[in-house]
């Protein structure tokens, strides 16, 4: 059902997402909240960037890791 996967998704983002000191920006109690006020191909677009944010911070690290 695309209800759970977008619910998967948003949980995933919401645990994720950390801000530069590495804390959680969003808590769970919120997930209400940013599926009522952000639209949902909004909140797609951001999981999208994180996953290619995290692929591409693999492959980085896999890079660094060869040349060490």
């Amino acid at each position: 059902d695309s209800d759970d996967a977008g619910d998967f998704a948003l949980n995933m983002m919401m645990q994720k997402a950390l801000d530069a000191d590495g804390k959680r920006l969003f808590q769970d109690g919120e997930k209400a909240v940013l599926k009522n006020a952000v639209e949902a191909s909004v909140l797609q677009d951001i999981q999208l960037a994180m996953l290619s944010s995290g692929a591409e911070n693999k492959v980085e690290e896999a890079k660094a890791d060869l040349k060490s």
